[in-house]
């Protein structure tokens, strides 16, 4: 039986992955980041440390393959410590990939780049520098976490993802020696808390806007667009702020928009259980994600089995994956003005879920999770 060591970053997704990975006919080892969710008490479940020895734990476990989880800076520095010659699987979250600073100005819609901090742009150049980033480190005495990234792109055997368009993005502005990997590891059941019977209410006009308190939600050009061709007043704008910690743009993000709409602004600030949650959204016949990037998939996969009418950026390549497989999405920019907060025709409702149902039915996950585990 085979032995794989997971590196795991604690998020909302985490409980369900472990438990998905549990139903497998494998020995699972789950090293995962200090946090108070998880059963520390479950055997299989150790938790991070700074004198964590990665060799000696895969020669003591007999370990056959890791997978990571979230490639955050301290699993970068584990990999690139990895002395084994054993394959390593990236199961790909998008902040790894779309946060690296090579890439990290291409996020940003025009509204959003305005905000952007200088100090925090000329602070990243300097450390994306090879000359002055290494100067910089030298005097700072920080830990040159991108060194490390580097490095382990390199090392890393597969780019683990369904969405085959993220790692055409890799593969354009990153060295590595990755091969794309189909996979996922949650399922449509997961995604909607249970209830894959949840459907937008017949007479749903809300619209969500993102999916947390981050600059790549690209909020402000949103409320542009919206404020410029639609008059609110029947219906709510629901923006979810309670997933972040910058403060800062939470606070501009909340006062542009109760000033262009009043109390048919909506700001979710406090953390809500998934079925409540899934319940207030099952009020907006429309969702707007407009990110430059990977992001909010588990909103944009619940939301489109409900029935709602998303729109997002071309420039994400979420777009691109979901005009691919014959998802019915639709770009902001040039829709918006036609279709606003209209109910997505049920027709197209009926196709976007029989597609999501081949991809994410228990059957498929299980399948395409025993097909990575026969990689090591």
């Amino acid at each position: 039986m085979k032995s794989i060591l997971h590196l795991m970053t604690q998020e909302k997704i985490t409980l369900n992955t472990i438990e998905t990975f549990k139903q497998l006919d494998i020995i699972n080892i789950f090293l995962v980041n200090k946090n108070n969710k998880i059963n520390q008490f479950d055997t299989d479940i150790i938790f991070e440390s700074s004198d964590f020895d990665i060799n000696k734990f895969v020669q003591q476990n007999s370990i056959d393959g890791i997978i990571i989880h979230g490639l955050s800076s301290y699993y970068a520095k584990l990999i690139y410590n990895l002395k084994a010659t054993i394959k390593v699987v990236w199961v790909v979250w998008g902040y790894d990939m779309y946060q690296r600073p090579q890439v990290r100005n291409l996020l940003y819609a025009n509204e959003t780049k305005r905000i952007i901090n200088k100090k925090l742009q000329l602070k990243s150049s300097i450390k994306n520098s090879p000359i002055i980033g290494k100067l910089y480190y030298s005097i700072t005495k920080q830990i040159d976490s991108e060194f490390y990234y580097k490095e382990v792109f390199k090392k890393i055997d597969y780019f683990a993802s369904y969405i085959y368009e993220d790692f055409l993005f890799f593969d354009k502005y990153f060295k590595h020696n990755t091969s794309f990997l189909y996979f996922s590891s949650n399922t449509l059941n997961q995604y909607l808390g249970g209830n894959e019977d949840l459907r937008v209410n017949e007479n749903a006009k809300n619209i969500l806007i993102g999916n947390s308190n981050s600059i790549e939600n690209n909020h402000l050009d949103v409320f542009k667009t919206i404020s410029e061709i639609a008059i609110v007043n029947s219906y709510k704008l629901i923006v979810p702020l309670s997933y972040g910690i910058d403060n800062q743009y939470k606070e501009r993000i909340i006062n542009v928009g109760m000033k262009l709409f009043e109390d048919n602004f909506i700001p979710l600030l406090k953390f809500m259980p998934r079925d409540k949650y899934l319940e207030l959204i099952s009020n907006c016949s429309t969702a707007i994600f407009y990110h430059y990037r990977q992001q909010a998939m588990g909103n944009i996969i619940a939301l489109l089995y409900m029935g709602a009418r998303i729109y997002l950026s071309k420039n994400n390549p979420v777009y691109s994956f979901c005009k691919r497989i014959g998802l019915h999405v639709f770009d902001f920019d040039s829709e918006f003005k036609v279709y606003r907060n209209t109910k997505l025709e049920e027709d197209k409702a009926e196709e976007n879920r029989e597609i999501l149902f081949e991809i994410f039915n228990d059957k498929a996950v299980t399948n395409r999770m025993n097909e990575v585990i026969n990689v090591f």
